[in-house]
């Protein structure tokens, strides 16, 4: 991801999946997105692609239509739409004037695209065009806490990776110290979970993260951010 003076921005899948199917995109998006409620941040989804809501036909914008179907469908909340270009996804007046309805509320801040291409060039382009902090490249889908550092990583970037996967151990112990009276589930997988994309079980006293993440099912998948 991209730290700027514009705010923080996130950018998917940077490193690993190549050209990643529907289901692919639609999972790794949700971990993206459960990545960025970890950092206090809330995710705003753009499915990015050369076509506005239909516009156009191609394998690669009908893919991300199919990602926006399943996205919903998993998660009725989530705040997510696409397909769409990028300057859309960034200006809401924009996004409006071409579809009223538009189920993606505000500036997004996760930015999914269809292929690896698109998406590392995407980060590299914003990260020196507005020579921001870049953090990541983020692994998710992984069952141990594994980031790595590319060869242009600065002591700041070495710096916010370490304390990123210090975070990711914690967290991985804690949940699998077997307390899940005290669990917070991430309830991604579950299409009735209505209110929000973190829902509290009944029995949490004092919530933390739950063993719902274990449910990762992704091959693997890079956030950058």
């Amino acid at each position: 991801g991209v730290i700027n003076n514009q705010g923080a921005y996130f950018f998917l899948d940077t490193h690993v999946q190549d050209d990643p199917t529907a289901e692919q995109i639609t999972e790794a998006t949700l971990q993206a997105a459960y990545r960025l409620k970890l950092f206090g941040i809330e995710p705003c989804v753009a499915l990015l692609s050369h076509s506005n809501f239909g516009s156009h036909e191609t394998p690669g914008s009908v893919k991300m239509r199919k990602v926006r179907e399943l996205l919903l469908k998993r998660v009725p909340k989530l705040n997510v739409d696409g397909e769409m270009q990028g300057d859309t996804a960034w200006d809401e007046a924009l996004r409006h004037q071409l579809m009223p309805n538009s189920t993606l509320k505000g500036r997004a801040n996760l930015f999914v695209l269809p292929n690896l291409d698109a998406a590392n060039i995407a980060y590299n382009m914003v990260r020196v065009v507005t020579e921001g902090v870049a953090i990541g490249p983020i692994l998710m889908g992984l069952s141990k806490p594994v980031h790595i550092l590319t060869t242009s990583a600065t002591p700041r970037l070495i710096l916010n990776m370490t304390a990123i996967a210090a975070v990711d151990a914690q967290i991985r112990e804690q949940m699998e110290g077997g307390d899940q009276a005290r669990a917070l589930s991430w309830e991604y997988s579950d299409p009735d979970s209505k209110d929000s994309l973190i829902e509290s079980r009944s029995d949490a006293s004092e919530p933390v993260l739950g063993e719902s993440v274990k449910r990762w099912d992704n091959p693997g998948s890079a956030t950058q951010g």
